[in-house]
């Protein structure tokens, strides 16, 4: 299966280089898969890496629905598999391996029943009931068949994921084992505060870059031993940050 991932990013350098580093390390293999990222602030050159191509437009998109349909618009059109993220996330190596061996076995679309909440102090692990979209796939046929985002800035995941359920049911769950866990979520202000949809207008301009801004692309810390340190959980090979 041909996976596109694709993400959001607005005025968050220094996240979205931990981003890419996290999709750069994936153990699915590389020609199957491309990572698209989406920004509205004009402050990166569109650019290419390896695998990856970030395209940078100089206005702002209405909603953040229409920006993430927008990021699915520019993935290859032979893609199998869809799976929608943010900048501020971070993913272990199984990620994107783990999302397709649970299509190749039936489902349609799927989330992780558990994941990490990281506020830059602790760690903690939460559950999701099937309610939330975190860190899963849909298979694209299915994505477009439930009519793709609503065009509004707030809980868009959400109203996505009542219009896939009602058409296919509950998600199926990955990541259903501790030790199996993939997905770091950062719920600390300076991470998560996601001007990709802020109606703050006000304050975005007021904090929009004037310059052009390099990428550095690596992980600030090393995120499985963070995790193996404070809560004693093994969840693959440790990744050093670059």
């Amino acid at each position: 299966m041909f996976v596109s991932i694709c993400c959001c990013t607005y005025n968050r350098p220094h996240l979205l280089g931990e981003f890419i580093h996290s999709y750069l390390i994936q153990d699915y293999p590389k020609n199957k898969m491309e990572l698209i990222i989406l920004d509205d602030a004009g402050q990166y050159r569109t650019q290419e890496g390896e695998g990856w191509k970030l395209i940078s437009v100089p206005y702002r998109i209405n909603s953040l629905g229409d920006k993430r349909n927008a990021s699915v618009g520019f993935a290859s059109p032979g893609s199998d598999v869809i799976i929608i993220t943010d900048d501020d996330d971070i993913y272990l190596p199984r990620w994107v391996s783990s999302v397709v061996a649970d299509m190749e076995k039936g489902s349609v679309y799927n989330t992780s029943r558990y994941y990490l909440e990281y506020d830059g102090t602790d760690v903690l692990v939460a559950e999701n009931n099937g309610d939330l979209l975190a860190s899963g796939g849909f298979l694209r046929t299915k994505f477009y068949g439930a009519g793709r985002f609503p065009p509004i800035s707030l809980y868009e995941d959400l109203a996505l994921a009542n219009a896939v359920k009602r058409l296919y049911g509950k998600p199926s769950c990955i990541a259903t084992k501790k030790e199996d866990i993939f997905f770091i979520k950062g719920t600390h202000p300076n991470r998560n505060y996601s001007t990709s949809h802020a109606q703050e207008w006000e304050y975005i301009y007021r904090t929009a870059p004037d310059k052009l801004h390099e990428i550095e692309i690596g992980w600030r810390q090393d995120y499985v031993r963070l995790v193996k340190d404070r809560l004693g959980l093994v969840l693959g090979e440790t990744e050093n940050k670059k």
